[in-house]
């Protein structure tokens, strides 16, 4: 976890082989953030990875109540309030809803 980021409480994170968090994020309260589950699943006779890294880039803000699962979020990215997010997002980029998709492009924020 990088310098000057903090996660709000009644927040999780559940980290089975790696998550990285970077400097200035703010991880609001009540998220979930977890880059596995442990349990085997397969699709179409196709067993899926227990496992896929999370990777929080700089300057990241995440919602109240939004989960990561196994993606990696750009730096200056958003994810919006109570979002679902299991795949990669953009930097610079605000995605939003369940799952997550892009709301908007180029997007700044500041503490």
């Amino acid at each position: 976890m990088g310098h000057r980021s903090y996660i709000n409480f009644n927040s999780t994170v559940a980290c089975f082989e790696r998550i990285t968090i970077g400097s200035d994020c703010a991880i609001s309260w009540d998220t979930t953030i977890l880059d596995g589950n442990l349990h085997e699943l397969s699709a179409a006779g196709v067993a899926r990875p227990r496992t896929r890294p999370v990777h929080i880039g700089d300057n990241v803000w995440i919602g109240t109540g939004a989960t990561i699962v196994g993606a990696s979020i750009g730096a200056g990215a958003v994810v919006g309030a109570r979002s679902m997010v299991s795949a990669d997002v953009d930097p610079a980029t605000l995605v939003t809803g369940n799952p997550a998709q892009v709301a908007r492009k180029d997007v700044t924020w500041q503490w």
